[in-house]
């Protein structure tokens, strides 16, 4: 077991509990925390018992093994008995002089998913990106609303990715301008549509 200090970075919506990843404080390298529910995410209580964990928040979490899978090799099960601790903080301008990439691609190309053809040459599963023109909006699928969002990076353009940010999901129609931000992009680790792994943003930094 390894006791480790992370920057939380997202704790966006899944399977009933949230994806929950940060960067370690010490090296840098990102991780993704599982637990051994089918799907690994982990408990509304597991995270936010007390003390209340947010975004940028420098959190200690005990991990217990290292279990990638497909790209996502950031993945490390942790000791959900363990109370997970808030020891500092950080501003959103320390993470992005430190860990924002400037390459226009997400995942090696420049549309919304990515093959799975090309999954398995990926060693990552998160991304830390400074946008423009981000865009909010929600459609309708099977009677409830899902939220999309497009931006820019330099030249290149996104459009209907995914969001996952509990801060954008409220329930009803949604049609935000939010402009220059920092955001937290991921892929699943199975396809949502055939052979393809759908890209979202977990985390939305406006600035």
């Amino acid at each position: 077991m390894k006791r480790v200090q992370m920057i939380l970075m997202t704790k966006s919506y899944k399977d009933g509990g949230y994806c929950v990843t940060g960067i370690d404080y010490n090296n840098g390298e990102w991780i993704r925390l599982v637990s051994t529910q089918m799907g690994g995410p982990i408990s509304y209580d597991v995270i936010d018992k007390n003390p209340f964990k947010r975004c940028l928040d420098i959190i200690e979490v005990d991990l217990v093994s290292h279990c990638p899978v497909t790209c996502q090799q950031e993945n490390f099960l942790i000791d959900e008995q363990r109370i997970i601790n808030v020891v500092g903080q950080v501003d959103i301008d320390y993470v992005i002089r430190k860990y924002a990439s400037i390459d226009e691609k997400i995942f090696g190309n420049r549309g919304k998913a990515v093959h799975i053809d090309d999954i398995y040459f990926l060693n990552h599963s998160v991304e830390f990106k400074i946008v423009k023109d981000l865009q909010i909006s929600s459609k309708r699928i099977d009677g409830e609303w899902e939220n999309r969002c497009s931006f820019t990076i330099g030249k290149a353009k996104y459009e209907d990715i995914y969001l996952t940010d509990p801060n954008f999901r409220n329930g009803e129609e949604l049609d935000l301008f939010i402009g220059d931000a920092a955001i937290v992009v991921s892929v699943p680790n199975a396809p949502i549509y055939d052979c393809w792994f759908s890209k979202f943003v977990a985390k939305v930094f406006p600035l």
